[in-house]
């Protein structure tokens, strides 16, 4: 090979594993996840069972039907309380955070 050629190759690998790395962090952000820091999985008990008492607590105040809620993933902000969102199924960038309380869950300011 020569040097030429040599040079492109190494050029393109180094544009396919930042290609890579590129899909990978984006794919970490989506209609669950919006921003990326909710990485705490709605399948852990804790946040499912917060998100879904939230979904009801949203129903409740007359704001929508918890059947037509998503719940996201969740985090934990610096008190060590559980937040996450609910968001139309039909409006998935509409956002309604919550955070979690000594008594369940209530809306974020």
């Amino acid at each position: 090979m020569t040097k030429k050629q040599l040079a492109f190759n190494a050029w393109f690998k180094v544009f396919i594993i930042f290609s890579a790395f590129i899909s990978i962090n984006a794919s970490a952000a989506d209609k669950n996840n919006f921003d990326g820091s909710y990485n705490i999985k709605m399948e852990d008990s804790k946040c499912g069972n917060l998100g879904y008492a939230f979904k009801l607590k949203h129903e409740r105040d007359g704001l929508s039907k918890q059947s037509a809620m998503f719940k996201s993933n969740c985090k934990t902000n610096s008190n060590g309380q559980y937040e996450g969102y609910i968001y139309p199924k039909k409006v998935p960038t509409m956002r309604i955070f919550w955070v979690e309380t000594s008594q369940g869950v209530t809306y974020k300011d």
